[in-house]
């Protein structure tokens, strides 16, 4: 079964229409419920540099590896999934804007004829707790600056984000029900135009795959382009892992290959 990894830059979701979404995972050593100092240290630096966090909903995963009983590692799910959330508790994350779950996820099976140094790596990478940050659907209309992370700004938008934010989180607080959208100091009116980019600018960039990938196409089209700007994210759809594993799927090198040569 193919599994679809969003990489750590292009997890945030942009459509107005639905929630903007990032996501952590905060690593446990094995058979311990208590994260390191160097996963504490990670989770604060993810933590701060997340925007609205008043008013997130944020759910959390817990995952064990394949060893020990079905139940002992359920058990253990539970215990990572609290300290996480006592760890939230404590950075003034709700309660109530916080879901866990567990059921299901306490073990990550392993593949078959896989050698000890990849059975290893799978097993770390199963010894872990999801923290998924969202602002819902209908939150997410209302603002202007549609981004859950400072480094993602724009140097105008890491201006007005201090301000913003407050405004944001006060407005919503305050008033749940409405639909009003919450503006910048600088917004006039929201623009909805579609900047369409001509055949002649976009950078030619010669291709050595065969068959050649569509430069038309996004994400090369945006990759191509002569008015890329510089923190413009761009994002990767169909990266494909094998279940349980580091290893790509070969339909997904030729993106990779032609990213590369670009």
């Amino acid at each position: 079964m193919k599994r679809l990894l969003y990489i750590c830059a292009f997890l945030t979701a942009f459509c107005a229409s639905s929630q903007i979404t990032v996501t952590h995972s905060v690593y446990f050593d094995v058979d311990k419920d208590q994260f390191s100092f160097s996963e504490g240290k990670q989770l604060t630096s993810f933590f701060d540099d997340l925007i609205y966090k008043p008013i997130l909903t944020v759910k959390i995963l817990g995952y064990c590896d394949d060893r020990g009983s079905y139940e002992y590692n359920l058990d253990l799910s539970n215990r990572r999934v609290e300290t996480v959330s006592e760890w939230l508790e404590n950075h003034d994350i709700e309660l109530e804007n916080i879901s866990k779950k567990v059921e299901g996820l306490g073990e990550v099976a392993l593949e078959e004829e896989l050698d000890q140094e990849e059975t290893e790596e799978i097993r770390a990478q199963n010894r872990r707790v999801d923290v998924e940050f969202s602002l819902s659907a209908d939150k997410t209309k209302r603002v202007a600056i549609k981004k859950l992370r400072k480094q993602e700004l724009t140097i105008e938008e890491a201006k007005e984000i201090p301000i913003y934010e407050k405004k944001v989180v006060a407005a919503i607080l305050e008033n749940p029900s409405s639909t009003e959208v919450i503006k910048t100091s600088n917004t006039t009116e929201p623009e909805v135009s579609v900047e369409v980019v001509e055949e002649d600018e976009f950078l030619d960039i010669p291709t050595k795959l065969d068959p050649p990938i569509d430069n038309t196409k996004e994400p090369f089209k945006s990759l191509l382009s002569k008015k890329l700007k510089k923190g413009q994210v761009i994002r990767l759809e169909n990266i494909l892992f094998y279940k349980g594993r580091s290893t790509i799927l070969e339909e997904s090198q030729p993106l990779l290959d032609r990213v590369a040569e670009i």
